[in-house]
């Protein structure tokens, strides 16, 4: 449809709807106004004809276009007529009971005159619809207009003045259209804050097209100075808080070590090279992957790091760059990793696409044109969502066909096999994934790997080498330095010269190696030496520990003592529960949350003294108990402990995959009372009141809270301790409460839609059904109004059975604790706990109201019927809104027969 007659026609439509909306509000307020308003004329013959011409100006200007934005149009016409039907109805009624077209009534007249003719529901439904026509068409006109600004290659907002300005050089264009072309301008620069769902769903169909979005990147040019804004919201779009844990938390290589990778390959005996050249492959064209391979633990990810910062690196890249740009990104996979983006293509995607657009800015139109040319077409309020596995796709495509004669593009990629494997992507997509972007003139790709059979496959051919076999004299390097440090070795040395070097030696062959086993064995030597050992007994704890890496861990855990054992499981125990939701758990967090703690702990005791003494004792701890398959870790670069940022995790991944194939031996020693989701919650708490000062500023952190409160509905509401528990939460509640303004929308009682909103398969459940429910916008006043909404059974039922009048307490609305219990957040995929809780709340001896619980049981019945839209019966919404309607009915059924029987029973006496 052409964009002129598309604005005449929304214009015309508008128009109407206006017109029409203005009358029956006018009509409205006389029928709700109580007496007393001025007599006027209402000349009736000349407001049904306006309504008449109006309608058929929309007729005239629709055109023969076909097509979805035509069918809109069509289908939009079609409302007015059916409106324009209906007004004309209520005002020929009006026409007969005055007997005139010409009416001269009072306020009271008229109102009744309205009353006789139209119902209350009847009018403000009109009104409503009217109001809805309106809107349909701006959004109609919206998409048009955004497909044919697409089209020609610019942004929405400046197609939109082109259009004006054409129509205004027009001279068969109204000047309802010529005005409306104008204001087409404010209703842009509007939409985002006013229509944000609307806008939402704009994002998405911008971003689902591919059609056009080439053509307009081409024509977009990238202006440092105004598009800066922009980039952030791109880069903020891509961005996730793991995105640099693994590359920070690996060491730094030792002083001197790994220097031959920048060296000319050594020689085997039979003058082999050991090898190949890093360094020519480097500074060449070459159409190999290179391949960095090695045993668990050799180090690979450490060479990769030290790698990806030596200076060398980029100096002989440029060399193979010559004139063009050049472009280096890294990713590190990492298996252990909480977040599923740091073990999957989808993080390898967004981490490239990330670290280019940072680097190259101007690279962020030609990856993402789509989100770009919504970034100007709305301008940096609108809200982009991470982008889908297609459009991070087709972005690291749109990345690859940059590369050529002007862009060199080298890729560093750390743990092929540290990728996750599921139905959806395995190596095997990985391989061909790095096979297609090597396929790129001007792309170099260096990976690491274990030496599994598929990489083997794949990349045995290439230049290469294997880790273990080249790194002798770093580890000998490495191993001497290391006890040097040591007092207890140089006394050692003064009196067993010759002994030390055979423990120098002997190390650096059993090693084979790798890394690991080096770090572990020295570990054990130092503390030996330090206790003032002798060289038998050095000797005997080399030749006892095992060479291989997994009978090295069964070794230390063997090692540790009995005692400590029950409290080792209870570390791994939280350390699991934080993988499995994709958290970490914190060094503070695994303090604060001991039963040994205790919760009214004294807020200004909490020194930074206090807490780099709780950082030390822990590192002791996690040391002893776990053997140090644990330990304490920070993301900081030159891993300075922070208190608030240390992390519990494991010494490498291969102890982690070792603790999981003897999980069943190592935790059978746990008391079986434990319960990790209570420490947790307890820790996270207490650990958010001791070391944050919320103010409207950073009080934001709590948005990554949802998984806290997800675990916290999962505390068992048998625990012994519950009370401690409800403690904890208090304090964290009093706390922010008395620091912010959260109960006004702006943390974790943050006003949201809820359940209703939150179904992602159906387009027809909105906010908008809630309204049609009267049930007002769910918010949480306090915090037992948020419980019920997660909800938090444990927290909430205690809080009931102890204080039975809670509910009669200023404040403490059932109703609203009811709905958010009913109609709150499914943050977790268990609705029988929120069923549960529900049943519990509607017990006699709480519910102050028969008649709320009859309100609650319509509404759910509505939802259910209504929630779904077209889905079958068997969708799990309608089911758990189905159950909530029967259990509310129940309840009431019960109550009644309970009621019928004591008046039976009073008529009998």
């Amino acid at each position: 449809m052409d964009p002129v007659n598309a604005l005449g026609i929304a214009a015309a439509v508008v128009h109407f709807a206006d017109f029409g909306f203005r009358l029956v509000k006018s009509a409205w307020e006389l029928y709700k106004s109580p007496s007393g308003q001025a007599s006027e004329y209402i000349e009736l013959s000349v407001v049904s004809q306006d309504l008449s011409n109006l309608a058929d100006a929309i007729k005239a200007k629709l055109d023969e276009s076909q097509g979805s934005v035509g069918e809109v149009f069509t289908r939009l016409y079609r409302e007015c007529k059916s409106a324009n039907d209906e007004l004309q109805s209520i005002l020929s009624k009006l026409k007969v009971k005055a007997g005139s077209n010409k009416i001269e009534l009072a306020a009271d007249g008229l109102r009744v005159a309205f009353r006789q003719v139209a119902a209350a529901d009847d009018i403000e439904k009109l009104a409503d619809r009217l109001s809805q026509i309106r809107q349909q068409m701006n959004v109609g006109l919206l998409y048009l207009l955004l497909d044919e600004a697409g089209k020609n290659g610019v942004e929405l907002r400046q197609f939109a003045k082109q259009q004006a300005d054409m129509i205004a050089t027009l001279d068969r264009i109204d000047s309802t259209t010529r005005q409306f072309s104008k204001n087409i301008i404010d209703l842009i620069d509007d939409w985002p804050v006013n229509h944000k769902t609307e806008t939402d769903e704009m994002v998405r169909y911008v971003l689902s097209n591919k059609e056009w979005t080439s053509k307009y990147a081409k024509q977009t040019v990238f202006d440092e100075y105004q598009d800066n804004e922009k980039l952030i919201k791109v880069c903020q779009s891509l961005h996730f808080d793991s995105i640099s844990h693994r590359e920070t938390s690996i060491p730094k290589r030792h002083a001197e070590t790994f220097e031959w990778i920048f060296q000319e390959p050594r020689t085997s005996d039979d003058g082999h090279a050991l090898w190949s050249s890093f360094t020519q492959w480097l500074q060449t064209e070459s159409r190999d992957v290179y391949w960095v391979t090695g045993k668990p633990g050799a180090g690979k990810s450490t060479l990769v790091k030290f790698i990806s910062r030596d200076p060398r690196f980029e100096a002989l890249l440029r060399e193979w760059a010559a004139e063009s740009q050049l472009l280096i990104v890294t990713f590190y996979s990492w298996t252990a990793g909480v977040s599923r983006l740091q073990k999957s293509q989808e993080g390898l995607f967004r981490t490239f696409l990330f670290e280019a657009i940072q680097k190259l800015p101007q690279l962020a139109i030609h990856i993402f044109p789509a989100r770009w040319f919504l970034l100007q077409s709305f301008g940096v309020r609108i809200k982009l969502p991470a982008p889908t596995m297609d459009e991070l796709r087709a972005g690291f495509r749109n990345l690859l066909s940059a590369t050529g004669n002007g862009l060199k593009l080298a890729l560093l990629i750390d743990g092929l096999d540290e990728f996750d494997e599921d139905s959806n992507e395995d190596h095997r997509d990985l391989i061909h994934l790095l096979r297609e972007a090597n396929a790129e003139s001007g792309v170099k790709i260096c990976a690491s790997s274990r030496p599994w059979n598929i990489f083997r496959d794949e990349y045995g051919q290439n230049p290469m080498l294997q880790l273990e076999n080249l790194t002798q004299e770093d580890i000998k390097s490495f191993v001497q330095e290391q006890l040097q440090l040591s007092p207890g070795y140089r006394d050692f040395v003064d009196i067993n010269r010759q002994a030390s070097s055979k423990i120098i030696t002997d190390i650096v062959d059993k090693s084979q190696g790798v890394f690991l086993w080096v770090s572990v064995i020295l570990r054990l030597l130092l503390n030996a030496l330090r206790d003032g050992t002798t060289m038998l007994e050095l000797q005997a704890t080399i030749d006892d520990v095992p060479s291989e890496v997994a009978d090295l861990f069964r070794y230390i855990w063997d090692r540790t003592g009995h005692r400590f054992r029950a409290e080792a499981s209870q570390y791994f125990r939280l350390v699991k529960l934080c993988q499995e939701y994709g958290i970490h758990l914190f060094a503070l967090t695994l303090w604060f949350g001991d039963a040994q703690f205790p919760v009214d702990f004294d807020a200004t005791s909490v020194t930074s003294t206090y807490l780099t003494g709780v950082i030390k004792t822990l590192e002791r701890k996690v040391m002893s108990r776990t053997g140090g398959l644990l330990e304490l870790v920070s993301d900081n670069e030159d891993h300075i402990k922070l208190p608030r940022d240390v992390r519990v995790d494991y010494m490498h991944r291969t102890a982690n995959d070792w603790v999981t194939e003897n999980w069943a031996s190592i935790t059978s020693v746990a008391d079986p009372g434990f319960d990790p989701f209570f420490w947790f919650v307890k820790g996270q708490s207490l650990s958010a009141v001791f070391t944050t000062k919320p103010n409207e500023s950073n009080v934001m952190f709590l948005g990554s809270w949802k998984t806290v409160f997800t675990i916290a509905s999962l505390v068992s509401e048998t625990h012994p301790d519950m009370k401690t528990l409800v403690a904890a939460l208090d304090r964290l509640d009093q706390h922010l409460a008395s620091r912010t303004h959260i109960y006004h929308g702006s943390g974790y009682h943050k006003v949201n839609p809820g359940i209703l909103s939150s179904v992602s398969d159906t387009k027809y459940v909105r906010m908008d059904l809630m309204l049609e429910m009267g049930i007002p916008q769910l918010g949480c006043a306090n915090f037992l109004e948020f419980s019920a909404r997660v909800p938090i059974p444990a927290y909430l039922k205690y809080k009931t059975q102890e204080h039975p009048l809670l509910f009669s307490a200023e404040g403490n609305d059932y109703e609203r604790i009811l709905y958010n219990v009913i109609f709150g957040e499914i943050w977790f995929n268990n609705p029988e706990t929120r069923l549960d809780l529900l049943n519990f709340l509607i017990q006699e001896k709480y519910c102050p109201s028969l008649e709320l619980l009859c309100k609650a049981k319509d509404k759910a019945r509505y939802c259910g019927i209504r929630a779904p839209g077209t889905i079958s019966d068997e969708h799990p919404l309608y089911i758990y809104f189905m159950r909530a309607h029967n259990a509310l009915e129940s309840r009431i059924s019960q109550a009644a027969g309970l009621a019928g029987r004591d008046g039976a029973a009073v008529g009998e006496i």
